[in-house]
């Protein structure tokens, strides 16, 4: 089995990020359904370790022998279970930042899920404050312009219609188109030549042929048109999903899941500690300094 690296775009919509970080930081150890989170900061970047926690009493075994092999279950020791780990670092400087994942470990949608649990607290004292300042406000108005949380994969085409294809249902498709174009409508016609880049807006009806909105959208990606995109609505598991394309080159690493294992321990007695000095954290690191993934993970976000 495979671990992999991926790229990650975080807003923290309207609750200011470093507030947002701050509360996690906060709820550092704390089990929230069955997982919990590690977190701190080290200079710009912030490290971090998702902890999911599996309710499991046995697990299963192979053992090889003379060409074939023997599947045995065995209990687990009294008082242990298994847990997945998936580290990240993030720069709230440019809102991006790097996670591990393996097969089986939560995915970047399973984090944003557990982000957006945090987040709702952050958001009740973000109104309150708002309101506090802005007194004439009204509160149904703040919270209709209140921003959500959003967390994108940053993928390159090919990674780009992989995810697109697995969706179940497509909401939204944004884009800016790679060349200038003309604009024929009259109204607009002063604005041909002044623009940098015009962007696009689709929204899909809600029983739409997945087949078709895919097919023009991979059309699209394929045909060197696009200089940026992002689709939004439902994947493979039926979980909200957001997906940003990126064209920057990406070097980010898959390596061995042994390998990844090899050397960790997760203690909640020193739990800062154990995530600031874990080998992961420092490969991270390292592949964020490759010359490619840093133009990418230091590049303004755009909308």
């Amino acid at each position: 089995m495979k671990a992999r690296v991926i790229g990650f775009a975080l807003d923290s919509g309207s609750v200011p990020i470093l507030d947002f970080l701050s509360r996690l930081e906060e709820v550092t150890g704390d089990e929230f359904d069955g997982k919990t989170i590690a977190i701190t900061q080290n200079g710009e970047w912030w490290r971090g370790v998702l902890i999911s926690f599996k309710d499991a009493q046995s697990e299963l075994k192979c053992r090889r022998s003379d060409g074939g092999f023997v599947i045995t279950s065995e209990d687990l020791e009294e008082g242990t279970q298994p847990a997945d780990l998936n580290f990240f670092i993030f720069n709230p400087s440019y809102g991006r930042g790097l996670y591990q994942h393996y097969q089986g470990s939560a995915s970047l949608g399973r984090f944003e899920m557990f982000l957006a649990q945090r987040w709702r607290k952050c958001k009740a004292a973000a109104i309150d404050k708002i309101l506090e300042e802005n007194p004439d406000l009204k509160l149904k108005q703040v919270k209709a312009d209140f921003q959500p949380l959003k967390c994108q994969v940053l993928l390159r085409p090919a990674d780009f219609e992989t995810y697109v294809r697995a969706m179940t249902h497509i909401r939204n498709f944004e884009f800016t188109e790679a060349t200038q174009f003309d604009i024929r409508e009259n109204d607009f016609r002063r604005l041909e030549g002044q623009s940098k880049s015009i962007k696009h807006q689709i929204t899909f009806q809600k029983h739409g042929l997945m087949n078709d909105i895919i097919g023009g959208i991979t059309g699209l990606l394929w045909g060197g048109k696009l200089k940026s995109a992002k689709v939004s609505g439902w994947d493979e598991n039926g979980i909200e999903a957001e997906y940003k394309l990126v064209n920057d080159k990406q070097t980010f690493k898959e390596y061995d899941y042994d390998r990844l294992l090899r050397g960790i321990r997760i203690d909640t007695a020193d739990l800062v500690n154990s995530v600031q000095t874990s080998s992961v954290i420092t490969e991270l690191h390292a592949i964020a300094e490759q010359p490619e993934v840093k133009s990418l993970l230091t590049m303004p976000l755009k909308a």
